[in-house]
């Protein structure tokens, strides 16, 4: 009998994202595309011989440790089981937290996944959506493993092809609140008394640069020196831009601050969850 399980949890960029309306369970219905990137996260459970949950990681903030989605999915499928799953969590952060990359939802997905099948709990991937989704809006996502348009407040999933073409992704070491975003966008939409869709492909994109307007200067003159078009990614804060020219992105990433984090990333097919 198998005593752990292990899966890389990967990243995720909306190649757009429109915000409709608010729902009256308090999401908002989106439109987006999602498409799984080759930036991971790794996972590893392991079964242990007591009824603990217990979590590890190369992270080693206690909140992080001490209150993570990680954590509430493990509780969400015991609950829904009725039976312990004692074992101990190491996951190993390589995509930022607060970016926009769905790492955090991805991790959630992973271990719901990593968990059924090592503990033979036998239930179908429908049932792990259902039970991720009430954790968080892209959970099904990353547990369907497929690029998806994605519309409802995230749960419905319509599979669609990959791009394909080489991303370099931008993470300016800024955290964003993904709540703080949508309340945001909420009260600007009030004050404006419509449904307003903006020009830029995400929603997002105008209130991020208002909020922050030294990491939107740099962007919009990597434009105007560079001819590369970057988007936000989510809420934010993590930026992306499609390019063909490898010593064009070569000389450009020397203008990024220091303490800024870039990634050379590709699009994936499907997500290694499938593999599992």
């Amino acid at each position: 009998m198998s005593l752990s399980n292990s899966t890389f949890s990967p990243a995720k960029i909306n190649l757009f994202l429109k915000v409709r309306k608010k729902r009256v369970d308090g999401f908002h219905n989106i439109e987006s595309r999602f498409q799984l990137i080759n930036l991971f996260d790794e996972i590893n459970i392991q079964k242990t011989n007591n009824k603990d949950i217990s979590l590890r990681s190369n992270i080693k903030d206690k909140s992080f440790l001490n209150k993570n989605i990680i954590l509430d999915a493990c509780f969400k499928l015991q609950e829904a089981v009725g039976k312990d799953l004692g074992c101990e969590i190491t996951v190993m952060k390589n995509i930022p937290m607060g970016a926009g990359l769905g790492g955090g939802s991805s991790n959630a997905a992973s271990t719901l996944v990593c968990l059924n099948n090592l503990f033979k709990l036998n239930l179908s991937r429908i049932k792990l959506s259902q039970l991720g989704a009430e954790l968080g809006a892209d959970i099904p996502f990353f547990i369907n493993g497929k690029n998806a348009n994605v519309s409802g407040f995230g749960e419905i999933l319509s599979p669609c092809d990959s791009i394909n073409t080489k991303i370099l992704l931008i993470y300016p070491n800024i955290h964003v609140s993904t709540k703080e975003m949508f309340d945001e966008l909420q009260t600007q939409r009030k004050l404006q008394c419509d449904e307003k869709t903006y020009d830029e492909q995400n929603d997002f994109q105008d209130i991020f640069n208002k909020k922050f307007p030294l990491i939107s200067d740099f962007f919009s003159q990597s434009e105007e020196d560079f001819h590369l078009k970057f988007a936000i990614t989510g809420t934010g804060s993590s930026h992306f831009c499609f390019y063909k020219n490898e010593l064009e992105i070569t000389e450009f990433v020397k203008k990024i601050p220091n303490n800024w984090r870039f990634f050379n990333v590709e699009p994936l097919q499907y997500s290694p969850i499938n593999d599992n």
